[in-house]
């Protein structure tokens, strides 16, 4: 089973700088009495690429359930933020761009926090972006709105999403855990690695010792594997204090690799036996990391 505790007991709630106990895992996304009501600041972020902003948005996307559609965003001076835990509690999302990650960045006045549905945001917006075209996200006189232009500056397309009211925010730190092993990989390959071994299977091991890093189906009734070594010029870098295993289900791991490999282009895997798997992808002027609750053997 995938023991989500692994991922819940790690997480510390921190809300306005100050420790909050965690009762119980729906504590993870409670909200203040009244906060999700508050008006949303007066903000101007312009993304250098409309599709930049497009994948960010599939990326959140893809870790929605079925009947939930929220994300909750944070812009303030040091930029924009989303801290998103999927609805199983099995992955975590921490996603930032700073300032100087856009082409136009204008501060609210304070820091501003608003929720909205992303899918249907998504399906408000072109399905294909011309080439040269831009995206501004910003919000005025308390509504948010999304606008495209094209490459000489004309709008093409506007929405404006439904603020819901209640926000799916907590800022989550998670307690420090020794990692065994550090691996830096093409995002790409460790992606087609993934979804080439897994078959059938609904969950993958990844194994690290000091000579190679494997990925393989962890299933009684057929056996595969990638094999990544020290000379492949898909692994970057190996660093091995210890050998380390984790399984992981393939769907979560699957998602992130596939949507995270449109923002970057190398990823760090942090590994310890039985514990979180941390990716991380190197995005420029940010930081995208990615955790996974292990399955464990009952």
């Amino acid at each position: 089973m995938v023991d989500v505790d692994f991922l819940l007991d790690l997480l510390e709630d921190v809300r306005e700088g100050e420790d909050v106990e965690r009762e119980d895992v729906e504590k993870v996304n409670e909200v203040e009495e009244g906060e999700a009501n508050s008006r949303v600041e007066d903000f101007r972020i312009r993304f250098p690429y409309a599709s930049y902003f497009i994948d960010i948005l599939k990326l959140l996307k893809a870790f929605q359930g079925h009947y939930e559609d929220e994300v909750t965003f944070e812009v303030s001076d040091d930029g924009l933020k989303v801290q998103f835990m999927e609805p199983s509690r099995i992955a975590l999302i921490k996603f930032r761009l700073e300032p100087y990650a856009f082409e136009e960045f204008e501060a609210p006045a304070k820091a501003t926090r608003f929720t909205i549905g992303v899918k249907e945001l998504l399906k408000s917006l072109p399905k294909k972006m011309p080439r040269g075209s831009y995206a501004v996200l910003e919000a005025l006189e308390g509504k948010v709105r999304v606008r495209i232009y094209g490459a000489y500056g004309e709008l093409i397309s506007e929405a404006e999403p439904k603020l819901l009211e209640e926000e799916n925010w907590t800022d989550l730190h998670l307690t420090p855990w020794t990692i065994l092993a550090t691996a830096r990989l093409s995002l790409d390959d460790l992606y087609d690695a993934v979804r080439t071994v897994k078959g059938s299977s609904e969950r993958v091991k990844i194994k690290v010792s000091h000579d190679m890093l494997v990925v393989e189906r962890f299933d009684d009734e057929s056996k595969a594997k990638a094999i990544f070594v020290p000379n492949d010029p898909r692994l970057y870098e190996l660093e091995v204090h210890q050998e380390a295993k984790v399984v992981l289900a393939v769907k979560y791991f699957e998602n992130f690799l596939k949507y995270a490999r449109k923002l970057a282009d190398e990823v760090k895997l942090m590994i310890a036996t039985d514990k979180p798997l941390i990716a991380e992808a190197f995005i420029p002027s940010g930081e995208l990391k990615f955790y996974q609750a292990p399955v464990v053997e009952c």
